[in-house]
């Protein structure tokens, strides 16, 4: 059974670490339109933007919308697109190399495994 979805944001500081320093989680207030607590998800980051598409938000029920998060601002919000995939979790998903388009492969849909490519 799949339970335990979340919508909080953390960030770490890597580039202190790689230094060899340590480094500690710190909680990201966000705004906006914040997505519903949510697992088995999948994140692209586009410039300054973090972008969340599919993963569950009840036992049965996938995301189906595109999130956006500006990582300056911390401000969520839901992007229109004229066509998507349906909602999935489980799936995997990149960004070209200029990021300009995001890619997504299968995962679960309506309870069975896909291998659909958007």
């Amino acid at each position: 059974m799949k339970e335990g979805s979340y919508n909080n944001l953390y960030r770490l500081p890597i580039n202190h670490i790689l230094e060899g320093g340590s480094g500690s989680w710190e909680l990201i207030n966000t705004t906006g339109n914040v997505p519903p607590p949510i697992s088995h998800h999948n994140g692209q980051i586009f410039g300054d933007k973090l972008y969340i598409f599919g993963g569950l938000v009840r036992l049965d029920d996938s995301n189906e919308n595109l999130y956006s998060l500006n990582l300056k601002t911390f401000q969520w919000k839901i992007e229109t697109c004229k066509s998507s995939p349906k909602g999935r979790d489980d799936h995997a998903g990149c960004c070209s190399t200029d990021g300009d388009i995001m890619y997504i492969f299968g995962g679960y849909v309506e309870g069975g495994k896909s291998n659909d490519l958007w």
